[in-house]
């Protein structure tokens, strides 16, 4: 066996110098070293044996390597006889257990690690094939990057590779990945990759620095478990992942987990079956899904002043001779409760090996506060607000992944703060954890999707966050989100809005129909800036309104006499326009009252609910709309005016007298019997005469 003399000095060399001069090619120099590396390695190991402090010099160097010669055979078999403390008598199983911590750090190291000698090649376990079932081979905070430009993996520009980054230390790899040429991202987990191929929607689990690769039941087996009310492409529903969970049992069995948008269930599988199968147990109000070790949490709101519950699903029982079974959530901790003047928002992050639970709230001008604790003391039932993170940024939304990042390894990041959308700018802010204050992270505005390129690393991580971006290659906030450029027809439905005016395309009646509900929603907003009523004012309003029930304000623009207002698109359109198509269910209409409730809660006070001032989102996220006559108010006052449109009027508001919080749950009644019989309440009636 050849004489590991010179290995340890050889691996020091070789990590000083990685961390000196990084190459895209340098985490895969020990899987992949060519034969001449080979070769021409007895003597440096000859010349590591002689002298220990020349030896670094010998093995860092970058001197022309002469030919061997049998001289040369010679001094490296006297040097293997005078080597007293030879590292080949290392016994395998040191070998191995220095190779399980040198895995600990990064399975770049081990790689690394493995690829000094045969020795230590042979004493430990080759990756290759165990890149998925053994989850000490998961490459855990890697990410897939994305180029920008819609430069998406598979792109031939990219010539068969794609760039990773490690979000703990900085470290960039271009891996060799030719899958991607009929197959899309859809989720990444553990640093694994899940795939759709293209031409049978089944999904594919890859490792990318391995190659190994798992199959599991195609896509299409889950078109029945969707929402029937849902409006548009239902493979647009299914192809959008909020969660994805992997677990490896003790048999070797890898199962996943799924949460979807449009799906009130979780679809799960093992690798080689045929379907996916989906919880008997349905969710609502779900919020914050966060995969960790084999799990699911979430964050439950169960009704609109009680404790927010956050609840584990475990992985599903794949037993033999029996069906998997998925158990219902189980409680394991409550966080404190929102108020008529306080609203708590929660968000679940992994950070390092533990879940930290990030609390938002809004105060009296609208600006975001942040707080975090430990789910650990959660559990326990103690609340301990920590005011450090160890140097680690989080970054949080609502709508997308959250991610934990180490702040050393990326010099345009701040330590010890939460970065999210500040929507009241737009932009992109940093929330110091402890100093309580509040910074923009650049120079430029989200407003308009106009930030430069090239882009600084940042808006690479945060676009991370973002899968609709990250997978199809795009940069957030950098023109607007365009479909697949190439093979649209397996991984997205038709471009349905022309590139940059936010207008339908013709021919497209469904669309123009929602897209002129959305308009006429804000009728009421735009009367008053037709009548010169104090505008400002309810702008003001609207940029302190932050829920994920309610119409996002995204910003003003006044040039001379026109005001431009900035509004969430809510693709799919009004209430009025969903039950003039579809029979609403009971079980239906349900789920979107108690969604207008929430939202109602938040806003205090609205004075004209109705089915036309009612969206729904793709997600089926009901979001009320129409703040023209909205007042988010402390105390609830007691006002004389006439507002709101009459079918749903409470009595003392056509009457003008005093009203109150009673008013919406006179007109929230109302249009729960519009989705029940599909038109406003009592049309026929003369509203003068009723009252």
């Amino acid at each position: 066996m050849e004489s590991c003399g010179g290995c340890l000095p050889y691996l020091l060399s070789m990590r000083t110098s990685r961390n000196t001069q990084p190459t895209p090619r340098s985490a895969f120099s020990g899987a992949m070293a060519s034969s001449s590396y080979r070769r021409n390695r007895p003597a440096a190991l000859a010349s590591c044996s002689s002298k220990r402090p020349a030896a670094l010099t010998a093995c860092s160097s970058r001197r022309t390597r002469r030919r061997r010669t049998p001289a040369d055979d010679t001094d490296v078999a006297a040097a293997n006889r005078g080597d007293s403390s030879s590292w080949a008598s290392l016994h395998e199983d040191l070998v191995d257990l220095i190779g399980w911590r040198v895995l600990a750090s990064d399975l770049r190291d081990y790689i690394r690690f493995r690829a000094v000698c045969p020795h230590w090649r042979s004493s430990t376990i080759c990756p290759r094939g165990r890149g998925i079932v053994d989850r000490r081979f998961h490459p855990r905070r890697w990410m897939l990057m994305s180029e920008g430009h819609g430069i998406y993996p598979g792109h031939g520009k990219l010539r068969g590779f794609v760039r990773f980054f490690n979000l703990s230390t900085g470290a960039f790899v271009r891996a060799p990945l030719p899958f991607f040429k009929d197959h899309c991202v859809l989720d990444s987990v553990e640093g694994l990759l899940v795939l759709q191929r293209d031409h049978d929607t089944a999904v594919r689990l890859l490792h990318p620095f391995t190659g190994d690769i798992l199959d599991f039941p195609p896509l299409e087996t889950l078109l029945k478990y969707l929402h029937p009310m849902l409006l548009g492409d239902k493979w647009s529903y299914i192809r959008s992942i909020r969660a994805t969970s992997i677990n490896v049992s003790a048999n070797g069995v890898v199962s996943l987990m799924m949460m979807q948008q449009g799906m009130t269930r979780v679809a799960f599988a093992a690798s080689g079956e045929q379907r996916w199968r989906v919880s008997i147990w349905d969710f609502n109000q779900y919020h914050s899904p966060l995969p960790f070790q084999g799990k699911l949490y979430v964050v439950h709101h169960s009704t609109t002043y009680g404790e927010p519950e956050i609840l584990q699903i475990d992985p599903p029982q794949m037993e033999e001779r029996t069906d998997p079974l998925l158990q219902p959530p189980s409680l394991i901790a409550k966080c404190p409760a929102s108020t008529l003047d306080t609203v708590y928002l929660y968000h679940l992050v992994e950070c390092g090996s533990e879940i930290l639970v990030v609390s938002q709230t809004f105060n009296s001008a609208g600006h975001a506060q942040f707080s975090v604790c430990r789910l650990a003391d959660l559990i326990l039932g103690r609340i301990v607000w920590v005011t450090s993170i160890c140097g680690n940024t989080l970054f949080i939304d609502a709508s997308g992944k959250n991610m934990c990042v180490a702040s050393k390894a990326f010099p345009t990041i701040v330590g010890d703060t939460i970065v999210f959308l500040n929507r009241r700018k737009p932009c992109l802010a940093q929330y110091h954890i402890s100093s309580g204050t509040l910074s923009p992270t650049s120079d430029g505005s989200t407003l308009g999707n106009l930030i430069p390129s090239p882009c600084s690393i940042f808006y690479h991580i945060v676009t991370c966050c973002f899968r609709e971006y990250w997978n199809k290659g795009h940069i957030i906030f950098q023109g607007r989100l365009k479909n697949w450029r190439v093979r649209g027809k397996w991984r997205a439905g038709d471009d349905v809005l022309h590139e940059g005016t936010g207008r339908p395309k013709a021919g497209n009646s469904k669309w123009k129909q929602q897209y002129h509900d959305i308009l006429n929603i804000w009728k009421s907003l735009i009367m008053k800036i037709m009548t010169n009523i104090d505008v400002m004012k309810e702008i003001l309003l609207l940029s302190q309104l932050e829920h994920k029930n309610i119409v996002q304000y995204f910003g003003a623009k006044k040039e001379e006499t026109v005001l431009s207002i900035f509004l969430e698109f809510v693709s799919e359109g009004s209430l009025v326009s969903v039950y003039e198509k579809y029979q609403l269910e009971e079980s239906t209409i349900s789920a979107y009252t108690r969604q207008i409730l929430v939202g109602l809660a938040y806003l205090h006070h609205h004075n004209d609910i109705k089915c036309a001032n009612i969206l729904l989102d793709l997600n089926g996220t009901v979001k009320v709309g129409d703040f023209g006559l909205a007042k988010q108010i402390k105390v609830w006052k007691q006002k004389r005016s006439c507002a709101g449109s009459v079918y749903w009027m409470a009595p003392e508001v056509i009457r003008g007298a005093p009203y109150g919080r009673s008013a919406d749950i006179w007109s929230l009644g109302c249009t729960v019997l519009e989705m029940l019989i599909q038109r406003p309440p009592y049309p026929d009636e003369n509203w003068v005469s009723v009252f």
